[in-house]
């Protein structure tokens, strides 16, 4: 509800009743209205936007408005709190010698994670600090990277050998 604009509020003109809002002082109608939704709010949670609802009666107050975030997922980020789970598939050969890997953030900036000699499919890494922001602001989350590795369907003649010659020397 908005202010009606023929008894501005005062619910009669002089003399007699406004023939707009019958005397109410407001009237129905719709507005647009740009709102702030601040960093690390989560699905569910409830911001008060005051004094924008509807418009008192008789020229009083405007109530507030209450909305209900609900947080769209993302396709390679799972939000846990202000933490981030994601998933990151190396080789087979980066798994049993170790390497340095990309992993991306949130914010798409690349980091490099070391993965040690030996990491098994199912590993989690925590990078501290490139989660989400904390709703009041103080703290990020973690990134979390669960390594999956990655064994080929199909191999070459050469690739075969070596493997071959790996399994005779007990690996």
């Amino acid at each position: 509800m908005t202010i009606c604009p023929e008894c501005q509020g005062e619910g009669q003109k002089p003399e007699k009743p406004c023939n707009v809002c019958k005397g109410e002082g407001r009237v129905w109608g719709k507005e647009a209205m740009e709102i702030f939704i601040p960093a690390g709010v989560d699905s569910n949670q409830i911001l008060r936007i005051k004094n924008k609802g509807n418009a008192g009666r008789k020229s009083g107050k405007s109530g507030h408005i209450f909305v209900r975030i609900l947080v769209k997922r993302h396709p390679v980020f799972e939000r846990r709190g202000d933490d981030l789970y994601t998933q990151r598939e190396i080789s087979f050969s980066q798994a049993v010698l170790g390497d340095n890997i990309d992993v991306h953030t949130l914010h798409a900036k690349g980091l490099s994670l070391k993965v040690p000699a030996g990491t098994r499919s199912g590993k989690i890494f925590r990078i501290s600090g490139h989660g989400i922001s904390n709703f009041s602001g103080l703290k990020k989350g973690n990134l979390y990277v669960e390594i999956q590795v990655s064994i080929p369907k199909r191999l070459n003649r050469k690739q075969k050998d070596l493997l071959k010659q790996l399994k005779q020397q007990g690996l």
